[in-house]
């Protein structure tokens, strides 16, 4: 009995003392602070269509009225990924979904049995009350383990012409705030789909955008750190018309203590040596940035790059929001960004 009290004692402090390492002094040094846990969440929302080989493709055209109804029942399908994208496991994922939280234009008819191409549906968790109601659904995906991703389809219907968005709200242990990842979809009338894109990560040594796999530190896209801290941010127009009046602005960070993040200057060319296809103006803001893409070609995608300067230790979440004129509202993509000392 003792032995085993010994081993539990042993291993409660390897715990704690892994999960919380104080830097400073003492408690009431003003740098004192704990070093969190580092969340890495990328979450894919997407609507599309179920194709005749039985795989999940993103819509690049409008839907119209009646797809996936009881006629047509694999023509309107969402896809929801979560994936973890550090080594150490992140715990208590949930991914609460609304359809349509604005106008009803869609609803939710039921979560696929098996994923596109036939695999289990949902690959980690499961869904309170075992199906969608029309509003939508709560996904309990419970842990996820490093490198892992969780994936969910459903059907939804469209009852009526005009556009509204499909919301996810991700929690997790160490998230300071819900990830908002909101979809729009079109059934019907003519303005184009625009898809949003954000990653925050690194230049390279070659000079190329790498997507970030490991947590940032405090000082990184600072001054003498200039560009191993960026964001991108990318808009794609997927129909077959101009898109205009699109336009994005981005808190950084959304949550956090003070100047957590700070967006330090827009880069003026592309990762790699490139044009930066930013196509109209963009600058840094007291909040985050300002970006006026102006008018958007069809298949014409638009990317900005920014430097961020990471100024305090958290898991820093950032907002970014999509507008144009064929979006009766606008919409929202969230990005957390992990900073250690």
């Amino acid at each position: 009995m003792a032995s085993g009290t010994r081993f539990l004692a042993s291993s409660l402090f390897s715990i704690f003392a892994f999960w919380i390492i104080a830097c400073g002094d003492s408690p009431a040094d003003p740098d004192s602070r704990l070093i969190p846990i580092p969340v890495a969440l990328d979450v894919s929302n997407e609507d599309g269509f179920v194709d005749e080989g039985g795989f999940f493709n993103s819509a690049e055209d409008h839907f119209v009225v009646g797809e996936g109804g009881d006629d047509n029942p694999n023509e309107l399908v969402y896809e929801i990924t979560v994936t973890n994208t550090i080594d150490l496991p992140i715990f208590v994922v949930e991914v609460n979904t609304e359809v349509a939280p604005h106008s009803g234009i869609l609803v939710c008819r039921s979560l696929l049995d098996q994923a596109p191409g036939g695999a289990a549906n949902p690959s980690i968790g499961a869904v309170t009350g075992g199906d969608c109601s029309p509003e939508g659904f709560r996904w309990d995906v419970g842990s996820l383990d490093g490198g892992t991703t969780a994936s969910l389809y459903f059907r939804a219907e469209a009852l009526a012409d005009g556009d509204d968005v499909h919301r996810v709200a991700v929690s997790a242990s160490g998230l300071p705030s819900d990830l908002v990842i909101e979809e729009p979809s079109l059934i019907g009338g003519s303005g184009p789909p625009l898809s949003l894109i954000v990653a925050d990560g690194h230049i390279d040594e070659t000079g190329a955008f790498q997507s970030a796999i490991d947590p940032h530190f405090v000082g990184d896209g600072g001054p003498s750190d200039p560009t191993s801290l960026v964001y991108e941010i990318s808009v794609i127009n997927q129909g077959a018309r101009t898109a205009t009046g699109v336009e994005v602005s981005a808190s950084i960070p959304q949550m956090g203590a003070g100047f957590s993040l700070a967006c330090r200057e827009i880069l003026p060319s592309a990762p790699g040596g490139g044009d930066n296809p930013n196509i109209g103006s963009a600058s840094c803001t007291s909040g985050g940035l300002a970006w006026n893409v102006g008018n958007l070609g069809e298949g014409i995608q638009a990317v900005l790059y920014a430097r961020v300067e990471a100024r305090s230790v958290g898991n820093h979440v950032s907002r970014v929001i999509l507008r144009a004129d064929a979006l009766s509202q606008e919409v929202n993509r969230d990005e957390v960004t992990p900073v250690l000392p």
